[in-house]
Formats: C-alpha cells, sequence, structure tokens
C-alpha cells in the first residue's frame, strides 16, 4: 500500500476532474473527504478549506480557473488543442489589463488588442463550439468589458447563453446586449423565453421612458442637484409619445407576431399616457418654467372673473400662456427668511415614484429643506402681500407666470392664520 502524500491542490485538480462542474474551496473539500481522498493529503492545516483556496490562488501551472462569484469558484481548464483559441486563451491571460493608462479597459479596448494580436479572433469567438473554452478563461482584470467584447461578436446566441449566468460579469453583459433594441429582430424575439422578453421590456421602458417623462425626470434630478438657475427649457404637456427605443421594440414584437407581448407593451405605453395627463404632471412642474394647462374648474373660474371686467366695459382677449415657475417670487429674494422650505418632501416623493417606480431610492437624494427657528421667522400677514409679489405676474410678451413656491407659501400661511382666500388670489 503506498504511503505517498498528496498535495492539496492536486486533491482540487482530482475533486473537479470528477464532478465537472465550478466549486467553491469548501465543496472541493467536503467531496474530497466523502470519496476519502484526504487521507493522504499532506498538512492540510485547522481550516483546510481555506488552505486549499490559498493554495489553488498561488498555482503556479494555471490549472484551474477562478470565477469570482460568492463565494468564489474554482473549474478545471481543460487542455486546449487547437492553436487558434489557445492563442486567444494566452493572449487573455497574459494581459490581465490591456488599457494601462487607466483603472479599467473598455469594451474597444479588448477588441483593438485583439485585433493586433490575433487578427482571426473574431471567427474564434463566432464559434460555438469554442464558448466553453472561453467561458473557462478569466482575465485578472477587466472581465466585465472582455464579455461585452465577446458577446459584440458574437452575437444574441452568446447573449442568450449567458443571460442568467452564474457568473456576474456573463450575466451583466449579456442582459445589457439584449436591452439595446438595436441589438434585437423577430428572429432572435422568438428565441427568448418570457422571463428574459420580462426583463428586456420593462428595462426599455425605464431606460427610454419617451417624453415629456424623460424631460421631466432631467429637470427634477437637476433641481435635486440644487442647480442655481434650473433647467432652461420648457416642457409642454401635450401627452405621452413614447421613445424611439420603444417602438422600435414595439415593431419587433408585432412583426414576431408576440400576441401577448405586443398586448403588455400597449398596456404599458397606456399607462405611462395616462400618467402623463395626471393632475401631478400639471400641478407638481419639476422644472424652473412649465407650460400649464388649466383645469376644468379653473377656466370657470377664470371665465366668472372675466365676466366682472366685461361688465364694466372692458374688451376680452384670448388667454395667454401660463407657466409655473420655480424661481422664488420677488418677495423672497427681499425676504429669503419666509420661505421655510425649498421643496416639499411628499410632493416631490409622488412624483418620483410616479417616474421611477420601484427604482433604486438610494441615489436619489433628499428634498433639499431648510429648517428655522420660530424665533426668525418673519411674521406676516397674507391681507398686506401683493400679488405680483408672491403669486404671479403678468408679463406683455403676452405670458402669465404663476410661482411655484410663492403659491404653496401662502396658502399654507393662510391656513396657519385662518385667512379666507379671495378671489383674486385664485
Amino acid at each position: 500500500m503506498s504511503n505517498k502524500t498528496v498535495s492539496l491542490t492536486e486533491i482540487a485538480e482530482k475533486v473537479l476532474k470528477a464532478e465537472k462542474r465550478p466549486l467553491s474551496a469548501e465543496d472541493i473539500w467536503n467531496v474530497a473527504v466523502k470519496k476519502g481522498y484526504h487521507k493522504k493529503c499532506e498538512n492540510p492545516g485547522k481550516n483546510p478549506a481555506k488552505t486549499l483556496e490559498s493554495e489553488i490562488r498561488e498555482d503556479t501551472s494555471h490549472r484551474f480557473m477562478i470565477i469570482p462569484s460568492a463565494p468564489t469558484t474554482f473549474y478545471l481548464k481543460k487542455k486546449i488543442k487547437a492553436p487558434g483559441i489557445r492563442k486567444l486563451v494566452e493572449l487573455i491571460e497574459e494581459n490581465p489589463s490591456v488599457f494601462e493608462e487607466d483603472d479599467f479597459s473598455w469594451k474597444k479596448d479588448w477588441m483593438d488588442f485583439f485585433d493586433s494580436e490575433l487578427p482571426e479572433w473574431r471567427k474564434i469567438v463566432k464559434n460555438r463550439r469554442n464558448w466553453q473554452k472561453l467561458e473557462n478563461v478569466v482575465p485578472r482584470e477587466d472581465y466585465d468589458s472582455l464579455c461585452e467584447a465577446f458577446i459584440e461578436v458574437a452575437g444574441a446566441d452568446l447573449a442568450i447563453r449567458w443571460f442568467n449566468s452564474k457568473v456576474a460579469e456573463q450575466k451583466t453583459a449579456a442582459r445589457k446586449y439584449l436591452s439595446d433594441v438595436d441589438n434585437l429582430n423577430a428572429r432572435i424575439w422568438k428565441k427568448l423565453d418570457d422571463e428574459m422578453k420580462e426583463r428586456i421590456v420593462h428595462t426599455v421602458f425605464n431606460e427610454h421612458p419617451g417624453e415629456p417623462i424623460e424631460s421631466i425626470t432631467d429637470s427634477f434630478r437637476f433641481i435635486q442637484n440644487r442647480s442655481p438657475k434650473g433647467f432652461g427649457c420648457t416642457i409642454p404637456v401635450f401627452g405621452y409619445i413614447p421613445s424611439a427605443e420603444i417602438k422600435r421594440l414595439q415593431h419587433i414584437v408585432k412583426k414576431a407576431e408576440d400576441f401577448y407581448w405586443e398586448e403588455e407593451i400597449d398596456e404599458l405605453i397606456t399607462e405611462r399616457n395616462d400618467a402623463v395627463l395626471a393632475s401631478i404632471f400639471r400641478r407638481e412642474p419639476a422644472n424652473r418654467l412649465v407650460l400649464y394647462e388649466p383645469t376644468e374648474d379653473e377656466r370657470r373660474l377664470i371665465a366668472e372673473l372675466l365676466e366682472k371686467f366685461l361688465s364694466h366695459g372692458y374688451h376680452a382677449s384670448r388667454l395667454p400662456n401660463i407657466y409655473i415657475s420655480m424661481e422664488p417670487p420677488p418677495l423672497f429674494h427681499v425676504y429669503p427668511e419666509l420661505e421655510e422650505e425649498v421643496y416639499h418632501e411628499e410632493d416631490l416623493d409622488i412624483l418620483y415614484n410616479l417616474l421611477f417606480g420601484d427604482g433604486d431610492e438610494e441615489e436619489f437624494e433628499e428634498p433639499v429643506q431648510i429648517e428655522m427657528e420660530p424665533e426668525e421667522r418673519r411674521v406676516i400677514r397674507p391681507e398686506v402681500l401683493d400679488i405680483e409679489e408672491l403669486l404671479g405676474c403678468y408679463l406683455p410678451e403676452p405670458k402669465i407666470i404663476l410661482y411655484e413656491h410663492g403659491m404653496n407659501w401662502y396658502l399654507n400661511l393662510c391656513e396657519e392664520q385662518g385667512y379666507e382666500i379671495k378671489e383674486e388670489h385664485l
């Protein structure tokens, strides 16, 4: 009976060769114990799994492929006979970062590097028989951009293969590729399962929501970044216009005769159209200057007020454009201490949820507030305030500007002091 001892890396090689699947260091050791491989191991240490992982990482024979997952898993590399694929693997292993002037590489850097070192690399990557071999090689850096380069060359079939990969970089690259509608067509759409289709549809709608949601979102974030001048554009409320990406996706699904997802996309478009026309977009602007359409009740009130002027011999004219302004009204420029809150948190939350849904709220800054002690606030009576200094004004362009901050502040002040709001204020 032989008393020859074996190293931990030899045990790992034996286990991985038998199992033919990626395993963590702890799983490798458990299999070794179960099959009795550990009995001839030399000095496994107090924590064999930890020692095993350390030795695999330090192995100079490059037998093992390290998969950066949680926990880290290892796979036994297969010997490659084809010279082309072997050369490509060597290039990946020997060049951990192909863009040495920066901290990371882009997809294009990998592609340019391969073009210069191995002109036939695109043909190698497109060959399905080489995909498993390529999956078994991971550079020490920039694996995410390498995966993007492989999918860019191999196309949608490799992206579908990696869509639910356990390797994060492969999965991310695959989903990014398939969520770009320029990479899709009816033939590719038919190859996707429902989980893939659902993720792609919602990604396209979230990243390219259409107008005016995109402009409102941009200006809303602009204000959240505390820009002193705001976002200088006008967003008219004209209904929802799907983005070019959504229209392209809709065309692909229709051409693929996928009636279920065609109906789902139509419903998503309808939901967004209803949201754009809802009062939140007319009454709670996210911009410095937003074209405002009065509601039916407001138009009736305007007509009643105009009747008083017509009865005194005035002539009626077309109502000029009305804009909601996020600029502080003139009164707040003179007395900045009057304004207690710059933005109303509950209103911003409503608009945020409508625009972003269940997105990552960690990236969204808390609404800016200026807290003041009661003794620092200037006491003022509503009846002494001038309308044009606080609520809004008429400009001879012609144009009517309504001060959002001033109106909210004035209504709160009247409520606090029990002041009855007059018609001209409304």
